[in-house]
């Protein structure tokens, strides 16, 4: 999976070729390394070379209310409420797009992974590792 992919810097608007094509997890069921590593990084430094650019409290913002969802799924509250919760995350980065607070790659990272992330816990769980790592690596902007 690593060494297949083309390289994903500069200001780029799409996802990298192959994003998330077989999902969050291996036939192990354990979460791709890409996806904490590789993908996370490249991922993080094209959102922070992109116009315009993401900035950290943006990304913040959105991580915050990930990991308030996985709060309340560790709570115990059922993940067909949580999923309501992140499927509106992608109409939220739709508008950060239109209002230019957020680049189109952005968007596109958060749609990509709703789609996958929504469907049961597990995934939902992987989304939140994945995006953390992105959170990790991405440079801070004041």
């Amino acid at each position: 999976m690593t060494n297949n992919r083309p390289p994903f810097f500069g200001i780029q608007q799409s996802l990298p070729q192959g994003y998330l094509k077989d999902g969050y997890f291996d036939i192990s069921g354990n979460i791709f390394p890409a996806l904490i590593i590789d993908w996370a990084n490249e991922i993080a430094r094209a959102l922070h070379s992109s116009d315009p650019q993401l900035k950290t409290a943006q990304l913040r913002r959105f991580f915050q209310e990930v990991r308030h969802q996985e709060g309340r799924l560790t709570s115990g509250i059922d993940f067909a409420i949580i999923r309501t919760e992140i499927l509106k995350l992608d109409s939220y980065a739709e508008n950060a797009a239109k209002k230019h607070n957020a680049p189109l790659l952005f968007r596109n990272f958060i749609g990509q992974n709703v789609k996958i992330a929504s469907k049961d816990a597990n995934a939902f769980k992987a989304f939140v590792t994945h995006f953390e790592c992105i959170v990790g690596y991405y440079p801070d902007t004041k």
